[in-house]
């Protein structure tokens, strides 16, 4: 088990508000039992001053679909270390796109406060796996590609970069050495110029598979990286949890190994997806806004779901039925 600690830091993948923590004890509000009525009444209720009540690290994704997470960040950003606004993806032509998303008014109001957070945008390689391990063994075009990356983050004034290559991770057995290549190449410019560098990598389940990526990967990576986000979210493929705390549990024992897990523990951020799904014909996401509707309009009765640790509750529109999985208190807590 991971004890308290060798607690992980955490990502937040979308902003909720958070509530003080004596405030949301002596209102019951962390329970199995909670009602619509509880959430409504206490949703918006957040603590003042604000202030940081977690040691480890905390990233957040900023979404040019949930725009929310703007004036959250601002309002509560002294409980984040790190920002990254998903804006910029890398395309087959090793362009860096994205930037008709960037929000410049947003950097500006960010960058007068007291206490800024590092700023390291989230840049995604929009690539198959074949075609990135052709990408990999070539240099010059390598080259340019780090070099673009460096002179977005001095031209824009940002801490560094979250590569997001989560997506491939997945499949790294058929690309290791050519990965790692790239990683270290990554990792040795970024530094010598003095930026921060996280890295995106895919949860991994089973010590059986060679498939996917490992604890050896990790430890691999682990010396080249300030940051390693793990997406431990998006479980289901059917109507279900989010994040199972038990599935959550074996991708953070998976990727470290036990003797290592002191030392590396405290770079890892685990996603917690302060989003939902409503299920019915097919699955939707949710944020916030969606959610407190559907309390308003439906009362729905929550059921916990004690094996997975997530509350899910049920309402029909037009005759079909839906099943929304949103994390509550409970869950987060």
């Amino acid at each position: 088990e991971i004890s308290k600690k060798n607690t992980l830091s955490f990502l937040v993948v979308i902003f909720c508000l958070t509530t003080h923590v004596q405030f949301i004890n002596g209102n019951d509000l962390v329970t199995t039992a909670i009602t619509a009525d509880q959430i409504l009444d206490h949703h918006a209720t957040t603590q003042s001053p604000v202030v940081k009540n977690f040691n480890g690290k905390v990233l957040a994704y900023i979404t040019p679909w949930n725009t929310k997470g703007y004036e959250i960040s601002l309002k509560y950003s002294v409980k984040f270390d790190y920002l990254s606004p998903c804006w910029y993806t890398v395309d087959q032509t090793l362009s860096i796109t994205g930037q008709h998303d960037e929000n410049l008014p947003w950097l500006t109001q960010l960058r007068a406060l007291s206490n800024t957070p590092k700023i390291v945008p989230r840049i995604s390689l929009n690539f198959d796996p074949k075609s990135m391990k052709t990408l990999f063994t070539m240099n010059t075009r390598i080259n340019t590609l780090v070099a673009e990356m460096i002179t977005l983050c001095k031209m824009k004034n940002y801490d560094g970069i979250v590569l997001d290559t989560g997506h491939l991770t997945a499949s790294i057995h058929t690309m290791r050495s050519e990965y790692f290549s790239f990683m270290g190449y990554l990792s040795r410019e970024m530094r010598k110029n003095n930026l921060l560098v996280g890295a995106v990598v895919s949860p991994w389940i089973s010590r059986e598979s060679s498939n996917g990526f490992n604890y050896e990967d990790y430890e691999k990576l682990q010396p080249l990286f300030d940051i390693f986000s793990v997406m431990t979210y998006d479980f289901s493929r059917s109507a279900g949890p989010n994040a199972p705390i038990g599935w959550q549990k074996n991708v953070v024992l998976n990727l470290i190994s036990p003797e290592k897990r002191s030392e590396y523990a405290a770079n890892l951020l685990l996603g917690i997806p302060f989003y939902g799904y409503d299920w019915s014909t097919t699955p939707d996401a949710i944020v916030g806004h969606t959610y407190i509707e559907h309390l308003q309009l439906y009362k729905p009765e929550f059921t916990w779901n004690s094996e997975e640790h997530e509350h899910f509750y049920k309402y029909k529109k037009d005759e079909i039925e839906h099943t929304v999985y949103y994390p509550t208190l409970k869950v987060c807590m």
